[in-house]
């Protein structure tokens, strides 16, 4: 970087004429402990502030020139403005409460809007006007300074002052506030006299030759808070037609000082040790953000890559910013986010949306220090805001930071999946490495938002026909790599949600890869796991003492298999590992009552795992280890409320229920306890954050219900008729299927959508016996034109705080 002092002496003269209208008045209002009521109320007044900068709008320039009476309204403005400043720049922590904050930053944002920004700049040209007319007559040489020069000295430190708020790091905070006063007590004023007469001019300065330092420095400052702070504090675009030019000078000025730091040798680790490092930081934090934010305002199609040495030096800015003392760019480092932001780097992560621009900046591996941006996605990740200031507005299961993760990687999914996807594979590397590499409880908390991202992304049509192996094959190996401590099971737990998305043609060969990969030995430390928690589940000892974290390990080595079971992955896994752990588990949860901690939490895990797994068993030749009918009964203690186990169940009974026709009280059991669950669906007795799911499942619970009418017998098809309860079945079916979509409601016409196939088809069924009788063969005649036989898709989600995996049909097409 330029190696010139901010604060170094100018060699212009150092004392100032005040010869503006009423100057002296407005800067003796600068110390805020004079003012008139307390301190606290003096420095922070947002609502006046907001009023003064509508008074200001409101005169007539023309007319201020000559009227003295608007000179008092000028006056008591900038001394309100100043006042306001003054009090940001005093105080090293915030003396506001979250609403007062707030009210400061719309404040602020008033102040830093681009039309306003003009209209100082032309009350600055009166007042050097009105000044330059009253001493024509001297002639001595003056520097006139007005009203407006004394704010723009204040309002770039104060904006810096603002938003360095959000920096975690306590010592560079307190560095960024004795610096901020050390530069207003020396060249700031003289700084903003130096700037040019228009607004338009200020973005130049930046990069004039002639200028001095700490005019730069104030151009640099006012530039960033005009382009990046104030449409972010008002969610607005900047309204102006000069991001071209901006981005010129931005371009020429990096350039410049990029290659002067090359020249002299200088890299981030020789300035850690300079005096003015952290300044220096500052410096780019703006210009990275400021540079992201003209250049993203540029339609996608318009832009394209950046010249090498442009690129280089965004890099090599990014780098003095974001890397640490003793950083060597190890995937370790790379994984590792800072414990505590600095007032740069929280510029760089939180102000001009440089993350999802920097991903378009470069996404080849190969060019050096690309890895940086990594780095700052990690950072970003890991500080994303956690403060949850809505929580009886959100539910427990939606964090502070999905809102905004999700806004950033829509913004360009492609290059957000393909940089998820390179820290995923950092994190391989640290946990593949002998010994493992072990990941700190930051690590996993932004890898954990990083598998997150991936899964909203992934659910969604945002990707288009990006081919995501690679991704699903690290995911796949860090499920494998991962502890199970409780932020471990977290990112896993999100793990699973992505594999969901793979579609069943892709997971074999993905599966292939890893298999093959004899470094990981997927498939040895898998069984490993499996027989250790086979013998956990035999040991009643052992199972009485289990922590909730162990608990869910059960289940998530559940999901996982079922996962690769339903998409035709039969041999990651031996059978005589599998099946007899799914037996152990299963004997486990029978001798449990419904309302113990494991059964709430593996019951309808372990339903789908065996539904998933019936079909192959079958097609194999391979015979069961369990007993049908006990996993029937274990699923039927369950209440019809239970809606997880319901599901889970229904699925079960469509795979399974041919092989029980003969069983006619197991038969009758479980048409009462579908038909139950449906008409608890049908006539929306399902409320809150049960609603969804009884939508969801409803279609699985039709088609079980449609089985096991399929396979039955005459002494089942007598029960079933004999039931009022099946009369009143079909009249809800009928009136589902009658019901008109102009009248019924938005429950209903959700309902009718996804399940009318299933519900018609289960209408024929019981219709079909109304009309031949109960005296018929031992199965009834099938009519496949009104079954809707389709496939099924595993849907991960988290109820009761507790992540979920279910089997869901789709209707045929």
């Amino acid at each position: 970087m330029v190696s010139d002092s901010d604060t170094e002496s100018e060699s212009q003269p150092s004392v100032f004429e005040w010869q503006a209208t009423d100057f002296a008045h407005v800067s003796s209002t600068q110390h805020v402990g004079s003012s008139q009521g307390t301190a606290e109320e003096t420095r922070f007044s947002p609502r006046e502030l907001q009023l003064a900068v509508n008074n200001l709008r409101a005169i007539d320039l023309a007319a201020a020139e000559h009227d003295a009476t608007l000179h008092v309204v000028i006056s008591r403005v900038s001394s309100t403005m100043l006042c306001f400043l003054e009090g940001i720049l005093e105080s090293s922590t915030p003396v506001f409460s979250d609403d007062g904050e707030h009210d400061v930053y719309i404040a602020m944002g008033q102040l830093l809007q681009f039309s306003f920004m003009s209209l100082l700049f032309d009350y600055r040209k009166l007042f050097h006007r009105i000044a330059a007319r009253d001493t024509s007559h001297t002639s001595a040489p003056s520097t006139v300074v007005c009203w407006v020069d004394v704010v723009l000295s204040k309002l770039g430190d104060a904006v810096i002052s603002l938003i360095g708020r959000h920096c975690t790091d306590v010592e560079t905070l307190e560095w960024s506030f004795s610096t901020l006063k050390q530069q207003r007590e020396t060249d700031s004023l003289y700084a903003a006299v130096q700037l040019p007469d228009e607004w338009a001019g200020v973005p130049n300065v930046i990069n004039a030759e002639h200028a001095s330092p700490a005019a730069k420095r104030l151009a640099l400052q006012l530039t960033f808070a005009v382009y990046v702070v104030g449409p972010q504090l008002e969610d607005a675009g900047t309204m102006s037609d000069q991001e071209n030019d901006v981005l010129g000078v931005l371009q020429l000025y990096m350039n410049r000082s990029s290659m002067s730091d090359r020249a002299s040798g200088q890299s981030y680790a020789d300035l850690q040790s300079t005096e003015h490092a952290e300044t220096e930081k500052v410096r780019n934090a703006m210009t990275l953000s400021l540079f992201a934010a003209m250049d993203s305002i540029q339609l996608d199609e318009d832009r394209t890559p950046f010249r090498p040495h442009t690129q280089a030096a965004l890099l090599h800015y990014m780098t003095t910013v974001m890397y640490p003392d003793n950083f060597c760019a190890s995937v370790h480092d790379l994984v590792s986010p800072c414990a505590a932001l600095n007032v740069a780097q929280t510029i760089l992560l939180k102000w001009g949306h440089v993350v999802p621009w920097c991903w378009f900046l470069c996404d080849d591996p190969r060019i050096f220090n690309s890895e940086v941006i990594d780095y700052v996605t990690i950072n970003w990740l890991h500080h994303l805001d956690s403060s949850n200031k809505d929580t009886d507005k959100c539910a427990e299961y939606v964090e502070p930071w999905h809102e905004e993760v999700t806004s950033v990687v829509a913004t360009n999914p492609k290059a957000a999946i393909v940089f998820v996807n390179r820290i995923l594979h950092h994190t391989v590397s640290v946990l593949s490495t002998v010994p493992p590499g072990h990941l700190t409880l930051s690590s996993l908390d932004a890898l954990r938002k990083s598998c997150w991202a991936a899964a909203q992304l992934l659910r969604s049509s945002q990707l288009g026909d990006l081919d995501v192996s690679s991704l699903y094959a690290a995911m796949c190996r860090l499920f494998v790599l991962l502890r199970d401590g409780e932020e471990d099971l977290a990112v896993k737990d999100c793990i699973i949600e992505c594999l969901t998305s793979a579609s069943r043609d892709n997971l074999p060969s993905v599966m292939s890869s890893i298999l093959d990969d004899t470094k990981l030995s997927l498939a040895l430390r898998m069984e490993e796991k499996i027989s250790g928690l086979k013998c956990l589940a035999l040991d009643e000892d052992e199972r009485s003492s289990l922590r909730s974290n162990e608990t869910a390990s059960f289940g998530q080595l559940l999901h996982f298999i079922t996962i690769l079971w339903h998409g035709n992955v039969k041999t990651a896994f031996r059978r005589e590992i599998t099946l007899p752990f799914i037996n152990a588990l299963l004997n486990w949860l029978v001798s449990q009552s419904p309302g113990a901690d494991c059964s709430v939490m593996l019951r309808d895990s372990l339903l789908t795992s065996l539904t998933v797994v019936e079909p192959l068993l079958s097609q194999d030749g391979v015979d069961r280890l369990w007993d049908i009918d006990v996993v029937w009964q274990m699923a039927m203690e369950s209440p019809p409320t239970n809606l997880l186990v319901a599901s889970s169940f229904a699925a079960y009974v469509v795979t399974t229920a041919p092989s029980r026709n003969q069983d006619v009280l197991a038969c009758s059991e479980a048409w009462d306890y579908l038909r139950d669950v449906l008409l608890l669906v049908l006539s929306h007795q399902f409320l809150g954050d049960e609603e969804p799911l009884a939508l969801l499942v409803c279609p699985m619970v039709c088609q079980a219900l449609s089985s096991l009418i399929h396979s039955a017998i005459s002494a089942t098809l007598q029960y079933i008729l004999s039931s009022p309860w099946t009369m009143n079945l079909c009249t809800e079916l009928q009136q589902l299927a009658n019901a008109s979509s102009s009248d019924d409601s938005t429950y209903t016409s959700v309902l009718r959508d996804r399940t009318l196939p299933f519900a018609e088809a289960l209408l024929f069924h019981v219709t079909d016996i109304l009309r031949s009788g109960v005296c018929r063969t031992e199965t009834m005649v099938r009519n496949s034109d009104k079954q809707s036989r389709t496939g099924s898709c595993l849907i991960a989600c988290r109820i009761d705080s507790v992540p979920r995996l279910i089997l869901v049909t789709i209707p045929s097409e």
